[in-house]
């Protein structure tokens, strides 16, 4: 029911992304609206990569989660990680919360980062 959407991500739920007979229906769902989905890998059992392939849906995987700590100098550590895989791997998807210290710490280091040869993109833009 959102205008524009283009994909759909879990923010908890590992029960959920654990169990392949309930990403099956979800995926069945996200196939029927052409949308894709972004595995926020709350759990290391997590079956969706594998269940998007066999749904044939498009999917990423969160490569790096930047503020499990709300804490500036790991966010800071968190982005710099997030870039050296980009560097390494070519492209690396990083999520947050919308939380005020990460934000802040996003507006100070993305033009950094931007000089340095990191695109900043839309997850839509590398799904598989």
């Amino acid at each position: 029911r959102l205008p524009g959407i283009k994909g759909e991500s879990n923010q908890q739920g590992s029960n959920a992304t654990e169990d392949t007979r309930v990403m099956k229906v979800i995926f069945s769902e996200i196939k029927r609206r052409n949308l894709f989905f972004l595995d926020s890998l709350a759990t290391n059992k997590s079956v969706c990569k594998t269940v998007a392939k066999e749904s044939q849906i498009k999917s990423a995987e969160r490569d790096i989660f930047l503020d499990n700590s709300n804490d500036a100098l790991y966010i800071k550590g968190q982005l710099k990680n997030l870039q050296d895989k980009a560097f390494l791997e070519g492209c690396a998807v990083g999520i947050g919360h919308d939380r005020p210290l990460t934000i802040a710490i996003l507006k100070e280091m993305m033009p950094q980062m931007q000089q340095s040869g990191i695109d900043f993109i839309y997850v839509s833009e590398i799904v598989k």
